[in-house]
């Protein structure tokens, strides 16, 4: 989810002229009628677009590249996919489009792309792309000291720099 709204911060950003400088209520009117329902929870949409914002190569090289066993363009499929599978039951759950491995003479063993950490890295370096994009093209000043006071201290907070922001923040906010 939060990769999505990521996703649709980028969207909503380039489209500014779509709702600027009308009424609050009639802007969320024109997204809605606009926005929200023309990319729902399309994935494969919004990476469409982003795509035209910035830049083909940099979208093709992360839906190529593999992230622990997954390549960025499957996990599109498991997000789309696990958006749905993670909140009500599924017959035909997405780890059964992956691959078994044979346990010999036992039961195929999948490989679950919802519980790979590859999912997490996939989603790390679409966002992170996005905010470098953002970045260059708009001021997160509040946005990073909310964060911060968020996240506040300790290892958990340190962790999720590293992994999310590599360490620096202000490298892409």
């Amino acid at each position: 989810m939060g990769t999505e709204k990521i996703c649709k911060a980028l969207l909503l950003f380039h489209n500014a002229a779509i709702y600027e400088g009308i009424r609050k209520q009639a802007a969320k009117e024109r997204i809605e009628k606009k926005l929200k329902n023309y990319w729902g929870h399309s994935l494969r949409k919004m990476l469409n677009d982003i795509e035209g914002i910035i830049g083909s190569p940099k979208v093709k090289d992360i839906l190529s590249v593999p992230f622990d066993g997954f390549t960025g363009r499957e996990f599109v499929v498991v997000i789309e996919r696990g958006y749905m599978e993670s909140r009500y039951p599924s017959a035909n759950p997405v780890y059964r489009e992956f691959s078994p491995r044979s346990a010999g003479s036992g039961p195929a063993l999948f490989m679950d792309p919802l519980g790979s950490s590859g999912l997490h890295k996939f989603a790390y370096r679409l966002c992170q792309e996005i905010l470098l994009y953002l970045k260059g093209n708009a001021d997160f000043r509040k946005l990073r000291r909310s964060l911060r006071q968020l996240l506040g201290r300790g290892r958990a907070k340190q962790r999720f720099m590293n992994l999310f922001f590599r360490g620096n923040i202000r490298n892409y906010l």
